[in-house]
C-alpha cells in the first residue's frame, strides 16, 4: 500500500469530519449538547454583564475644554478621543459629542452614520434655528413666551448688548453704556448681521444644560455663575465663582419653549431670573455649556441605552452596565 503524503492525509480526515459533523453540528448526544449550549450561554451572559465593551465617546476638538476632559476622564474606562467629525471617527464611535457650532454643522451630511449612534444630534433645521438668534428669538415670541425673553431691537435704552445674530461667542459681543455709546456705534446696531438684546439685572448667569428626548426633559443640570456685576459677560470677565443648581424650578418652561422649537437632543439655555420672576432666557445653543463639561460622566447614566440601534447586546440589558460608569 501506496504511503500517504502529509496533504493526502489532512485531506482524508477532513473529509471524514464532514460526514460525521455535517453542517458544523456537534458530535454529541442531544443532552450533552444542550449543556454544552447552556454553558456557552451563560459564559457569555457573565461576560457581557460583568465585562461589557468599553463605551466610544468621540469630542469635537476644544482648547479650553479638552484637558478638563481628558483629565475627568483619564481613570474611567471609557474610550475618549478628540477629533474632527469626519465619516470614519463617527463610524468607528458610539457617543459623538460635537462642542460647538461649527462642529455640529459638520455632522449635517453625516446623518447616515448618526443612525447608529447613541445620542444623534439635533436635526440640520433646529440646528440653524437656534443657530439665528433672531428667528428663535421671533419664534419663540409668536408662541407666547414674552414674559421669558429680553426685548430685542435697535431702539432700545441704554444699556444693551449688541451681539452677532449667528454664534455664541461672548468675545463678540459689545456692550452699549450710554446713548454717546449708542450713536458711536450706529453702524454696528443697523448691521442686519447683528442684533441689540436689553441687558438683564442681576449678577447670577444661570446655563441649564438640558437632555431633551421626545418631548420631555430626560435630564437637566444647571450651574449658576457669579459675575462680576450686572453688565459682565460670562467668557469674557468671567465668573467670579461658580456652583451648582440642586433643584431647577423652571424645566415646565424649557420644556414649551423645546417643543415650540421642535428641538431633540443636547442643548444650553443661559438665563437670568430673581427671586419670585420668571426666567428670562438670553439665549438657547444646540450644544453643552462648560457648566455640562463639568459634570459630563453624569449624564451618561441617562442615556437611552435601550433603545439604541445597533448596540451590543451588554448595552441594552436593563440589569447591564456600561463599562467605566
Amino acid at each position: 500500500m501506496a504511503k500517504l503524503t502529509k496533504d493526502e492525509v489532512k485531506a482524508k480526515i477532513k473529509a471524514k469530519m464532514k460526514r460525521l459533523a455535517p453542517a458544523g453540528q456537534l458530535m454529541l448526544g442531544d443532552t450533552s449538547a444542550r449543556l454544552v449550549g447552556m454553558m456557552m450561554g451563560l459564559y457569555h451572559h457573565i461576560i457581557g454583564r460583568w465585562f461589557p465593551p468599553k463605551l466610544r465617546i468621540l469630542f469635537s476638538p476644544h482648547e479650553q475644554w479638552q484637558p478638563m476632559l481628558q483629565k475627568m476622564f483619564k481613570r474611567s474606562g471609557y474610550k475618549v478621543s478628540f477629533g474632527p467629525m469626519t465619516p470614519e471617527n463617527v463610524r468607528n464611535n458610539d457617543l459623538i459629542m460635537p462642542l460647538d457650532q461649527e462642529s455640529l454643522e459638520s455632522l449635517a451630511p453625516l446623518s447616515a452614520y448618526l443612525a447608529s449612534s447613541l445620542l444623534p444630534p439635533p436635526s440640520p433645521a433646529t440646528v440653524a434655528l437656534c443657530h439665528d438668534k433672531v428667528a428663535s428669538w421671533s419664534l419663540l415670541h409668536s408662541c407666547g413666551f414674552d414674559r421669558n425673553l429680553p426685548a430685542i431691537g435697535a431702539d432700545l435704552e441704554p444699556p444693551f448688548f449688541i451681539k452677532p445674530r449667528r454664534g455664541s461667542n461672548p468675545d463678540d459681543y459689545h456692550i452699549i453704556h450710554s446713548l454717546e455709546e449708542a450713536a458711536e456705534a450706529a453702524e454696528l446696531i443697523k448691521d442686519r448681521d447683528h442684533y441689540c438684546q436689553a441687558a438683564l439685572p442681576g449678577r447670577r448667569l444661570y446655563s441649564a444644560n438640558i437632555l431633551f428626548r421626545e418631548g420631555r426633559i430626560a435630564y437637566m443640570v444647571t450651574v449658576v455663575y457669579h459675575l462680576v456685576d450686572d453688565l459682565a459677560v460670562h467668557g469674557q470677565e468671567g465668573a467670579v465663582r461658580f456652583h451648582r443648581l440642586g433643584l431647577n424650578l423652571h424645566a415646565t418652561v424649557f420644556t414649551d419653549m423645546l417643543r415650540s422649537l421642535g428641538f431633540e437632543g443636547l442643548c444650553s439655555i443661559d438665563y437670568k431670573t430673581t427671586l419670585r420672576g420668571p426666567p428670562r432666557v438670553l439665549e438657547i445653543n444646540p450644544f453643552i455649556s462648560d457648566g455640562l463639561v463639568r459634570y459630563f460622566p453624569y449624564l451618561l447614566r441617562h442615556l437611552d441605552y435601550d433603545a439604541w440601534p445597533g448596540a451590543h447586546p451588554a448595552f441594552q440589558s436593563s440589569s447591564g452596565r456600561v463599562s467605566g460608569r
